[in-house]
């Protein structure tokens, strides 16, 4: 209940941009929350993770269609999708461009991508500098700004309408974290 409530956000989301019985394509989908989730308001959700272990939990365990492999190497059918979500997943791609080329591929026609990612323009960005959360180095290999990530859509061919928000679910741990730094590093001690 606690993790769907942290969703709620990607849930309303896809909620809006993908029609009643339209098809998902979750890539980067960990062990599937938001396939799982999608089903709920009717929404047929496939993922695609690079991750062995968690594609293994989310088909054994959660009983969930998700299929292993990168975007560009994917045997997934092209024009399949109604929508591609993207959350918190193109800042770790080395080639941003070639990767949302590949995902315009498995799109229909007027089909949507929709993408999260941390916004390198933001007040957070800007009063925290080096020391932003978010900048996540080493394994976060791109930032974004707004301007940046339409850029780089219309560079992928595909046509723009944007939506700038914050994000309730991320906002306050990247803040957080930023004022506080070690605190995450106690907490992956303490797990690790």
């Amino acid at each position: 209940a606690y993790r769907r409530w942290l969703l709620r956000e990607d849930l309303a989301r896809l909620n809006r941009c993908v029609p009643k019985g339209g098809r998902l394509l979750d890539v980067g989908c960990g062990i599937g929350d938001i396939v799982a989730l999608a089903g709920t308001i009717g929404i047929e959700a496939t993922g695609l993770e690079i991750s062995p272990d968690a594609v293994r939990y989310a088909r054994e365990i959660r009983g969930l269609d998700v299929h292993q492999g990168k975007v560009e190497q994917c045997d997934l059918p092209s024009a399949s999708f109604d929508a591609v979500s993207l959350f918190h997943v193109l800042e770790h791609v080395d080639e941003p461009i070639s990767f949302l080329r590949a995902i315009r591929r498995l799109l229909k026609p007027g089909a949507r991508v929709i993408i999260q990612v941390p916004n390198f323009a933001s007040f957070q960005a800007r009063l925290f500098g080096s020391g932003w959360y978010a900048l996540d180095p080493p394994r976060h290999l791109q930032h974004f700004s707004p301007d940046s990530l339409r850029a780089a859509l219309l560079a992928a061919g595909f046509q723009c309408e944007t939506e700038e928000y914050d994000s309730f679910r991320c906002n306050p741990v990247s803040f957080a974290t930023s004022l506080m730094p070690d605190s995450a590093n106690q907490v992956a001690r303490a797990s690790g």
